[in-house]
């Protein structure tokens, strides 16, 4: 075994050592030698040490060639064989059934190097799943429409079996298989059947067999030879005469019989007991068996020395008592309990069943019970190892960590453990269940759906690979066996599928191929940089034993130059470091470490110049501890002490900096708020020395005694939203307050985690604020005032008009003035709004509606009774380049409502509606049922004074208006509440 490649040269010998797996390497050539073992591998084959494996080759091992020539070609094909289950051959020639892992490994470049595998003995697996077979197999009832057993033998051996053998018998097919002749027929007929089991003839024969139960019956073997395959089988075909022959014996002679039974029942594991009433008697009489069974002499129980009830076990006393004694109260006949456990004269336990019948006198009074105890052990050992084998078998299915689900052949999900329910990321087994793996789509489309129906449908095994999308939105990828399921006729009564989630897998692969690249990677920019792998030899004064091919790139010296002892690395480092240097090597060995690193030291280049440089170095021990060789990565720091330099220059420019800043600069500690440093500017502006505020709470800087609180609340708010700004009245070390802006923000400083605070002196910027709110307060109130007459000056204007109306004839012309004095109410009605609003830039517009309404209805005179006004006015506000054109547009439309959509006294309704569209416009609408108007009116064309008033005051509002004539006239205006910025002003 080369040692190059063996196990002990890679960091997990140890754990390679210590696994309970079998783990080997082998040789990728045509011999297939072993390179490497651990010693679990050993034991699994039956070896005692490597070196018996040097003289076989792996194929040795495998108990069919073949599957060793499928792996190889998996392994050259794919990379990897996985959990592959074949049989392999032990030491002793033994075969064993195994599942084998195997990976070809390579190295940097792609070139294979030799085969890793691991071997799992599955033997006990095999073997438990053949018991979970056999105990299900019990527990089906067996039919067979032969009456006589029909069994195969091939080499004395059965290899099959018919139903009916199983009722005969009492064994199962399975079971069967591992009888022989010996076992199922009577010691004197073994020597005539094992003959004719290995020759051709045929014979009928009266032979006493043996049931499972162990039974003796009397049968008729008819006994029929021939040659399968150049092998001799015999085919037994066997009636069963028990019932005849006891029949017979009864008819002779009956007491002989009984005698018999009696003989056999009692001297077997049967006692016959006659139990007294009360329970501190003694027996009254017990079979001459119990010496043999519990070892007990007959006089302990009839004389007293030992009552019953003594020996049964204290966990089943009372509940024996207690059955019997119910059982007496309800005058039962028969007295039959459940199995209880009776202590032996060794002290050891055995279970027990007892049957018996109360005994009576002429009066019917009970005075004993008569009975039998049998030893049933072994069937409760039996049921013990039937119950733990069905909850193994559950909790295998439950706690497997291979997916498992149960179909019907409708597709319904009947089953799911809990490996199944995490694979497809569903939150609970029901959820699972609530969909139809035939019908739902998700399945339909990852090809799932066609396997399980293809597999109910050929009655036929299926196994694929494929990656589906759960509705909980969880990719998994996975192998996936899915089986038919059968009933006791072998009718298909759906399928079952075992799920194993490969994403682990999957993605590890990817990330293999991804970390190889990024290795290989590594390895390049690593020989790239300023980093040299060195192996020195334990002594100092000898050359080096290794090294990396970059030496040359970054000393200047050629590899055989160091390696040849031309140039000895202890002759280049620099003379003021090489005790140091020396010393820290010689203090690791001394200390025992395994490593250690060496402080900052200087080292000679080829060209004279000294580099600084690090070294990390790995002491390398023999098995009994003593150093063997030195092997570790020095790199070159000069950058780094050049940078340090270049730091400390760059400190200083930036504290000259920090201290430069207008503002109040303060750092503070992130948990407990203390201060850690300040710049100049803070000492000026709060006239304290910085030894006085290094280390101080910020609340002695506050005007407010207890900030604290406060303090913590700004601090977390920054930093969750990574700057806050806050104003807060600080205090000057003279006693005197100022208003200061703070800008809190975390920052990272030299490495940690701290809070930096800006604070800026705002007294003044309060001043200025102070000024110009008075100032503002000021505007409003002239602005209130303005407002107020301008709604005076049009109530002058509407006053002259009406003063003037009142000297005009003409009709027409009184109508004029009237309408114009409306249009300028409505315009003075905006400004008296505005005049009692709170804010100046903007009138509550449904209010101002209202109030124009009730103005036009009161103007017009109109009967309510006759005329409805119906009101739908969002809530909105206007300014009052908005609100006067839509007032006057709502003035007009509603006035010709009144004046012309309800002639000779008519009834109707007029509808104002209002509402606001989107985030930036609105939409008023005024409608009425009235007569309507010329079908052919084009609002656009029309020169009538109200309708061209509407028209120029939508085109100011950069608006819509349509108009609709279906039932009366119906006006909508649609407009923008802000309007577009235009270019250019």
């Amino acid at each position: 075994m080369g040692k190059d490649q063996t196990f002990k040269s890679t960091d997990t010998s140890f754990i390679l050592d210590n696994l309970n797996t079998a783990v080997f390497r082998t040789s990728i050539d045509g011999t297939g030698a072993f390179i490497d073992v651990n010693p679990a591998f050993l034991q699994v084959f039956g070896y005692e040490s490597k070196a018996q494996l040097e003289s076989i080759a792996v194929i040795d091992l495998y108990a069919d060639p073949e599957d060793r020539d499928a792996i190889r070609e998996e392994l050259r094909s794919k990379g990897l064989c996985r959990e592959r289950e074949i049989f392999f051959k032990r030491r002793n020639g033994e075969i064993f059934p195994g599942r084998v892992s195997s990976v070809l490994v390579k190295d940097e470049v792609g070139q294979a190097l030799y085969i890793d595998g691991v071997v799992d003995d599955i033997t006990t697996q095999r073997q438990q799943a053949q018991a979970l077979k056999e105990s299900e197999s019990k527990s089906r009832a067996m039919a067979d429409a032969a009456s006589e057993a029909v069994l195969f033998f091939h080499d004395c051996h059965c290899t099959e079996s018919n139903q009916s053998a199983s009722r005969i018998f009492g064994y199962s097919s399975s079971e069967f298989e591992s009888l022989d002749l010996k076992t199922i027929f009577a010691q004197e007929f073994h020597e005539k059947l094992g003959a004719l089991c290995i020759s051709n003839e045929s014979e009928a024969l009266r032979v006493i067999a043996h049931r499972k139960s162990g039974e003796s019956f009397p049968a008729e073997c008819i006994i029929r030879s021939f040659v399968d395959q150049g092998q001799p089988v015999m085919v037994c075909t066997i009636a069963d005469l028990s019932t005849q022959e006891e029949a017979l014996a009864e008819l002779q002679d009956r007491q002989l019989e009984l005698l018999e039974e009696r003989r056999v029942f009692f001297g077997g594991p049967v006692i016959q007991i006659q139990w007294p009433l009360g329970e501190a008697e003694p027996l009254k009489y017990i079979s001459d068996n119990v010496k043999q069974i519990l070892g007990y002499e007959v006089s302990d129980f009839t004389e007293g020395r030992i009552l019953y009830p003594e020996i049964v076990h204290d966990a089943d006393r009372s509940e024996l008592q207690d059955a019997i004694r119910t059982m007496l109260q309800e005058s039962s006949e028969i007295i039959f309990v459940r199995p209880y456990r009776l202590k032996k004269k060794s002290g050891e336990y055995i279970w027990v069943q007892d049957y018996g019948y109360v005994q009576r006198d002429e009066a019917g009074k009970p005075t004993a019970i008569l009975g039998y105890i049998y030893d049933v052990t072994d069937q409760q050992e039996s049921h013990r190892r039937i119950v733990e084998s069905e909850s193994r078998y559950r909790d295998l299915v439950e706690n497997s960590p291979t997916g498992i689900l149960r179909i019907d052949l409708k597709g319904n999900i009947l089953d799911v453990n809990t490996a199944m329910v995490k694979s497809l990321g569903s939150p609970s087994a029901e959820a699972t269940k609530s969909f139809n793996m035939f019908t739902f789509q998700p399945l339909v489309d990852a090809g799932i759906s066609q396997k399980f129906q293809d597999v109910i449908r050929e009655d036929n095994t299926a196994k694929f690979t494929s990656k589906y999308t759960s509705v909980w939105d969880k990719i998994v990828h996975f192998d996936i066996v899915i089986h038919p399921v059968h009933n006791a006729e072998r009718q298909i009564i759906g399928a079952q599928a075992n799920m194993e989630d490969i994403s682990n897998t999957y993605y590890a692969e990817i990330a293999k191929h991804e970390m190889e690249q990024a290795q290989l990677e590594e390895r390049n920019i690593f020989m790239a940089g300023p980093i040299m792998v060195l192996k020195w030899d334990m002594v100092a004064d000898k050359p080096l034993l290794q090294m990396s091919e970059n030496v040359e790139d970054i000393l200047g010296y050629s590899v055989a130059e160091m390696l040849n002892g031309t140039v000895l690395f202890v002759d280049i480092i620099h003379p003021d470091d090489i005790d140091r240097a020396r010393a820290t090597a010689q203090k690791a060995r001394d200390e025992g470490l395994d490593s250690f690193d060496t402080l900052a030291y200087r080292i000679r280049c080829k060209n004279g110049k000294y580099i600084w440089v690090n070294d990390h170095s790995t002491i390398i021990r023999e098995e009994n501890g003593a150093p063997k060789y030195i092997s570790g990565i020095v790199y070159d720091i000069s950058h780094l002490i050049e940078a340090e330099e270049e730091l400390k220059l760059n400190e200083e420019t930036y504290r000259e900096l920090f201290n430069a800043i207008s503002e109040a600069v303060f750092i503070h500690d992130l948990d407990t708020y203390k201060i850690l440093d300040v710049n100049e500017t803070m000492l000026r502006m709060y006239g304290y020395e910085r030894h006085e505020v290094i280390g101080a709470d910020v609340q002695e800087f506050s005007a407010t005694a207890d900030v604290a609180p406060d303090v913590a609340n700004v601090f977390k708010l920054a930093i969750s939203r990574g700057q806050k700004t806050i104003e807060w009245e600080a205090k000057h070390k003279d006693g005197h307050k100022f208003w200061a802006e703070v800008t809190l923000r975390p920052a990272m400083i030299h490495g940690k985690n701290r809070m930096l605070a800006n604070v800026r002196n705002i007294a003044n910027r309060k001043k200025i604020l102070s000024e110009l709110e008075l100032s503002l307060r000021e505007q409003e109130v002239l602005l209130r005032e303005v407002h107020h007459r301008v709604k005076n000056n049009m109530q002058v204007i509407s006053s002259l008009l009406n003063l003037q109306a009142e000297y005009t004839q003409d009709e027409r012309l009184f109508e004029i003035f009237g309408e114009t004095q409306n249009r300028i109410r409505t315009m003075a009605l905006i400004h008296e709004k505005l005049f009692k609003s709170k804010s100046m830039s903007a009138v509550d517009f449904g209010n101002y509606l209202h109030s124009l309404v009730s103005d036009l209805i009161n103007f017009y005179s109109i009967d309510r009774r006759k005329i409805q006004i119906h009101q739908s006015i969002d809530t909105m506000k206007l300014d009052i380049t908005k609100a006067i054109p839509c007032g006057l547009i709502v003035n007009e439309l509603i006035t010709n409502a009144f004046k012309y959509a309800f002639p000779d006294n008519r009834e109707g309704s007029i509808w104002l509606t209002v509402k606001a569209v989107g985030e930036n416009s609105a939409e008023i609408q005024v409608k009425d049922n009235g007569i309507g108007v010329n079908s052919d009116l084009d609002i656009n064309t029309t020169q009538t004074m109200g309708l061209r008033i509407v028209r120029i005051l939508t085109e100011q509002l950069q608006g819509s208006i349509q108009l609709d004539l279906d039932q009366g006239v119906c006006f909508t205006l649609s407009f923008k509440l802000t309007d577009d910025i235009l270019p250019n002003g």
